[in-house]
């Protein structure tokens, strides 16, 4: 049996067994574990005596982290291996669970995020890579934007368990029980990693390395990191498409973490009842993820519209969110942002750029995008964080506003003139 081979169905359907299987249960147990922190985190931050700007500054230092990391990591994933990348991950997430538990002293909480940052960068690019590769080994490059919406939805649907599990037992316990379920969700995610098969697809690639010299594996892993570098400045349509998931995934972001939580209690909120707004943000995304495959098949795959659409929605909800001070408002902007750049968005774009990139340099590549990501996030996120604490929340939301709105409209304008009507053909 290949490695994700599927049994078909009376109807003729396809069960996720395989690799596929598995993708969609790392993402769910992947989803439920983020979420049993996020939705309570800055909370749990600012009710153990952190200002915002600390926060900020923990996101910050992510970021660097991401910045400095993602493409060493990329590169091994893509030459030794994928799966033991995303299990190196999500064990390193457990070891930041263990110590944000276990210290409020900020030298070392920082090294926590930088930690976070470690793991993030294993996690990247690894497991779409890894499926994309197993779906083209079998003759199913077709499938993949589907399988990617379905995966990210399973993450949501995760998303929806962890939060709810994160409210409850914030209800009846205390903010840090919510990080002990973070602790299990990604120990048990950790497992699942090991259980993928690696696709034979780059074993002749791989055959080298093992038996290489030190010398020989740091050339390597330089000469690859140069092309998958040179993959991206070649190429408009890659540099644009990861212009617009950047610009989006900041956008909804920012607005989720942190201005959401202090947001949303601001409005009267208690902790537990922001966890269950988070549950509903996973829910709709959830939804939104599991039709992204037909709605661009109602497009013709045309990803310029698709962009404009995009973006147009973030730039509704953003608007609204900041301009209008009613908590059902704030709320409804929030899933709208969140459904577009956690369910819309991801599969669309991981698609369309995985689709202009050869199968080596996939992880690398897809790295490269999260670290740009990271290196934004170094310089925003404490920008807004000290315009929260040095003068007020709604003038740091009001900044944020005009920052982004033109900027997404510009992202949308040039997307429109790089990018062809129909999806290129992939690149290998």
């Amino acid at each position: 049996m290949s490695l994700t081979e599927s049994r078909p169905s009376r109807r003729g359907r396809h069960f996720p067994v395989g690799n596929v299987g598995r993708y969609y249960l790392f993402n769910l147990l992947f989803g439920a574990a983020v979420n049993a922190l996020v939705s309570i985190l800055v909370l749990f931050w600012l009710a153990r005596g952190l200002s915002l700007s600390q926060i900020m500054i923990f996101m910050s230092t992510y970021g660097i982290s991401l910045l400095i990391f993602e493409i060493p990591t990329g590169v091994l994933a893509d030459r030794y291996s994928r799966k033991w990348s995303l299990a190196v991950g999500a064990f390193l997430q457990v070891v930041v669970g263990v110590i944000i538990l276990s210290t409020t002293y900020f030298p070392a909480l920082l090294g926590a995020y930088v930690l976070v940052g470690v793991a993030v960068a294993f996690l990247s690019g690894s497991g779409e890579a890894l499926i994309y590769d197993s779906l083209k080994q079998d003759g199913r490059e077709p499938e993949v934007q589907r399988v990617f919406g379905a995966g990210l939805s399973a993450f949501h649907i995760g998303g929806v368990a962890g939060a709810v599990t994160a409210g409850l037992l914030v209800a009846r316990f205390d903010l840090s029980s919510a990080v002990w379920a973070y602790n299990a969700l990604f120990l048990a995610a950790a497992a699942v990693a090991l259980w993928f098969d690696e696709p034979a697809i780059l074993n002749d690639k791989r055959a080298g390395p093992r038996t290489a010299s030190f010398r020989s594996h740091l050339t390597g892993l330089l000469a690859d990191t140069r092309s998958s570098f040179g993959i991206i400045t070649r190429s408009r349509s890659v540099k644009t498409l990861i212009a617009v998931g950047l610009t989006i995934t900041i956008v909804s972001g920012l607005a989720q973490i942190p201005f959401s939580q202090p947001y949303l209690v601001g409005f009267g909120l208690r902790p537990e009842q922001v966890a269950y707004v988070w549950a509903v943000f996973s829910a709709a995304a959830a939804v939104v993820a599991a039709l992204s495959n037909r709605l661009s098949n109602l497009l013709h795959g045309d990803e310029r519209r698709f962009i404009v659409i995009a973006a147009a929605v973030m730039v509704v909800g953003l608007v609204a969110m900041v301009s209008v001070p009613f908590a059902a408002v704030a709320i409804a902007s929030l899933i709208l942002m969140f459904i577009v750049a956690s369910g819309l968005v991801p599969p669309f774009l991981n698609a369309g750029v995985n689709r202009r990139i050869p199968s080596g340099h996939r992880a690398s590549v897809l790295s490269i995008w999260s670290m740009a990501f990271g290196l934004v996030s170094f310089f925003a996120v404490p920008l807004f964080g000290f315009l929260a604490d040095g003068y007020s929340l709604d003038f740091s939301l009001k900044v944020f506003q005009w920052t982004f709105t033109p900027l997404l409209v510009l992202i949308a304008l040039v997307a429109w003139r790089v990018l062809a009507a129909r999806i290129d053909p992939a690149s290998d």
